[in-house]
Order: structure tokens, then sequence, then C-alpha cells
């Protein structure tokens, strides 16, 4: 892997709350303006997607597809002027192309692919220099302000955009409405984010009973303390010496903390507090809540006595092993499908970030980009193929709404 895109599947929620300089390699996203929904046909107009097998043709399933394209001789994977390089932000709705958007810093679009967000069949992207940060809806822009910040979530509700970010130097965590400061919070870290196991397309912000919510921490290595936050009012739930708060969520109106004590996993839910037991000889490394077959449950890296770490579902005393060679995981509540096979079958491609696949029930629908530039990036979904005619990287897959 390249140096420029080596650190796309490392942008894990640990690495999110902690280390959240931008180090992501060039990328464009794309959006929405939205057409025909059958599925992957097997004619295309000139410059469009093809197919490498026929597709359905009969599922309703639209698939938001972002990519960044470059000049047909530009080396994206070389050269080492990729930020500066022109580029175009794409977004296919299936195979035909919606919106093309000039990306960089002249456009105030950023390139990494952690700084575009497909939320509600539109596209977010941010932009941060000196002057501060910058937010733009479909290329639009939608918010600004002085401080240059790292996006950890965002969310609309009642025509309000709420934001929630970390500074350049990760000391304080902001919540902001329609770009204006509600809630400052200094050394705190945000429970959650974009691309973490547990938490959607609007990062660590999320909707509970009607109310706007987000979670952090705040503490050091003797003592921590969990903090749930519903409209902009924080409620500290949690405050414990000698332990690391992993998670802290309202689900169902429960609020939940989930920390890890004497090496001991403890969900704490509305105060009653239940060991999460990963076996004998294995700890829970990180994790994030989750609801799984009608229980809460946890999402993460189980580390092994004898080291190595594999990702796994738990809850009490029980523990599903998911394959080993990704810290991703998808659960919907009811399935959860392994991303291992897709990612094994696949291995000469780029996946760059947890975003790059969906879940559609018992599968997944993967974005992939060769690391062999004569080759196309392409779809996969059910072991079938769409492929994308361009000079550049797919860096993001959801799908479509609908009414």
């Amino acid at each position: 892997m390249t140096a420029a895109l080596q650190v796309h599947s490392a942008w894990n929620c640990f690495s999110l709350q902690k280390n959240l300089t931008m180090k992501t390699s060039v990328l464009c996203l794309a959006l929405a303006a939205f057409v025909s929904c059958s599925l992957f046909y097997p004619e295309l107009p000139p410059g469009g997607a093809r197919g490498l097998n026929k597709l359905i043709s009969s599922s309703d399933t639209c698939f938001l597809v972002s990519a960044v394209a470059y000049p047909a001789n530009f080396d994206w994977q070389k050269d080492s002027n990729y930020q500066s390089a022109p580029c175009t932000l794409l977004l296919f709705r299936n195979e035909k192309r919606v919106l093309e958007l000039p990306a960089g810093a002249e456009a105030g679009i950023g390139v990494s692919p952690n700084q575009h967000h497909l939320i509600d069949d539109s596209i977010f992207t941010e932009y941060t220099d000196e002057r501060g940060t910058q937010v733009k809806k479909n290329g639009e822009s939608v918010l600004w302000w002085e401080e240059p910040e790292k996006l950890l979530g965002l969310l609309y509700k009642d025509g309000i955009l709420h934001s929630l970010g970390q500074s350049e130097d990760n000391n304080v965590l902001t919540y902001r409405e329609d770009g204006l400061p509600v809630l400052k919070i200094e050394g705190g870290i945000a429970c959650g984010g974009f691309g973490c196991n547990g938490y959607g397309a609007t990062g660590a912000l999320y909707e509970e009973s009607e109310h706007v919510c987000f979670a952090y921490y705040t503490g050091d290595n003797i003592s921590q303390t969990a903090v749930l936050v519903m409209d902009g009012i924080p409620e500290t739930v949690m405050a414990v010496t000698g332990a690391r708060v992993m998670d802290a969520r309202i689900i169902n109106r429960e609020k939940l903390v989930l920390y890890e004590k004497l090496r001991t996993s403890i969900l704490s839910a509305d105060g009653v507090s239940q060991k999460i037991d990963a076996g004998v000889g294995l700890m829970w490394y990180n994790a994030n809540l989750i609801e799984y077959d009608g229980h809460h449950a946890i999402a993460g890296r189980v580390r092994r006595k004898l080291g190595g770490l594999q990702s796994a579902i738990g809850w009490k005393d029980e523990i599903v092993f998911m394959d080993s060679g990704s810290e991703y995981i998808y659960c919907d509540g009811k399935h959860c499908p392994d991303i291992h096979e897709l990612l094994k079958r696949n291995a000469g491609c780029y996946f760059f970030h947890r975003d790059c696949a969906v879940q559609l029930g018992k599968e997944l629908a993967a974005v992939f980009t060769p690391q062999d530039m004569s080759e196309s990036p392409f779809l996969e979904v059910g072991g079938k193929m769409l492929k994308y005619n361009l000079n550049g990287y797919l860096t993001g897959v959801a799908v479509e709404k609908g009414e």
C-alpha cells in the first residue's frame, strides 16, 4: 500500500478520538440528485460505469457511490502533489453519475475520505485551514466558523444543523447548532464518531426519542467521568476511579456506560452494572455499545492472552467471534455479516474505511479500488460487480433512503 493511502484502514474509533490530525490521502466524494432506480444496467452511456456481470435489474435497492476522479494520465498513487492536484468529487446513483464537483483548497472541499459524509442522500464535506472550518452540503456552503476542527458528527433536525468537532490540538470538544457554539468542553473526548462501530451515518451525534444526543468522557488514567448530552444539556452519569470509559450512549431511553476496570469490561444501564465476560484468557481491548438480538451488547476487539486481536460481539458471558482481518463490525441488531471474506477476496484492492461498506440485512455491499490502476474500481454486492470507468478511486457507499 502506498504512503498516500496506507493510513485509511487504521481510522477506527480510537484513532478518531485520539489522533485527529489529517493524515489520510487524497479522496474526493460525491453528492446527490437522483433519478431512475433500476440496479446495474448491462448497457450504459459512454463514460458511465460498466458491470462485469449482468446484475440484478429487478432490485429496488439504489446505491449511492462516492468517488474521486483525476485527469487520465495522473498517477494518484505516487504523485506527492496529490493534495493540490486537480480532482473531481463524484457521486453515482447505481451506475449513473449524478453529481460532479471540483475538490481541493480552491473549492473549499477537503480531499480526505474522512472529510466526506453521505447523510440523508446528500454529501457533506468539510475543509479546514488557517481560516477555520467550512462545511458544505452538495457543494453549497452551510456552516463556517473560525476555529479549525475535525468533525465527529453532523445531524440535521428541525431545520438546524448540529455539529460536533474536535480542535486541532485535541484539547477542546465543541458542540454547535448552525455553527454557533452551544458547549465547549475542555479535555473532552467524544464517544463514537464517523466510521465507528455502533455509530451510524451521522457519527457521534444521534437522535433518541426526538432529542439530539452525544456523549463524551474526561479524565486521565486514574479517574474518568462519563457525560451524556441531550439537546445541549450535559448530565454526568458516571465517575469512576481506576477505570477506562470505552463508550456511553442513550439507547431506548436507557443511559448506558461501557467501561473497563481491573481488566474486566462492565456495562452500566441506568446505574445497574453487569460484567461483559470475554472468556478465559481474553479481555476486551476496545468496544462500542450496540443492540443485538433484543438486548444490549458490545462490538469491538478482544485481546487474546497470548497476543493478537480479534473482532467480536459480546453480552454478559456470551461472545460471538468474527473472522480476523478487520476491526470493522456491521450489525443491524439482528444480522451481523462478516466483512472478512470480502476483504480477503479483494486483497489487492484499497478499502479505505468503514463507510466503504453498507449493510443490507444478511450481506454487505462494498466498494473497492484495485491497486493496479489498469483495472477499474468497483462495487461488489452478492458476489456481483459493477465497475466504474474513471481514473481514481471509490471512497464510500450508502443506500438511498427514497420516499
